[in-house]
């Protein structure tokens, strides 16, 4: 009963970010149309989100940090939100034909990135923080992951 009640809030998490970072987009977006401003690119996106994780990984230590690793937390979701709305630069380099299974890996991941995120919130709500940090060791495998199988060569040197 508890894994249901715990799976509907989760979900209930997972929609409302999806909502606020559907809107912040809008939002964006028509303040870039009005300005006539770039809308940022995924890698754009992704490269904001890394510091972040860097400053994260050190206050998981601290439990005095715990408010403001939340913040953290909760920015790294919202941003976590926009990139999934985006296709992974490499969806051109696959064939046609793979495209569908190619998207649905990269949905799949994003949403383990955030469903990480969300351990890690829990964690830090009942200030576990030895669960919060284990908790993010998984994220990284994720995102190293990630970045392997959706990141194209090029973008990789940059880093």
């Amino acid at each position: 009963m508890q894994r249901i009640q715990r799976h509907r809030v989760r979900m209930a998490a997972v929609a409302a970010l999806t909502i606020i970072a559907t809107i912040s987009w809008i939002a964006t977006r028509t303040d870039a149309e009005h300005h006539e401003a770039k809308a940022p690119s995924l890698h754009e996106i992704m490269e904001t989100m890394d510091d972040p994780f860097r400053s994260l990984r050190r206050q998981l230590k601290d439990p005095q940090k715990n408010e403001a690793s939340l913040e953290v937390v909760r920015e790294l979701q919202k941003k976590t939100l926009v990139a999934a709305g985006f296709n992974p630069s490499m969806m051109e380099s696959v064939i046609e034909k793979k495209r569908p299974r190619f998207l649905l890996e990269y949905k799949r991941k994003m949403v383990a990135l955030l469903n990480g995120l969300l351990d890690v919130e829990e964690a830090l709500i009942f200030s576990d923080n030895a669960k919060a940090y284990e908790a993010y060791r998984k994220i990284g495998k994720v995102r190293r992951e990630g970045h392997e199988q959706f990141q194209e060569e090029e973008e990789e040197e940059e880093d």
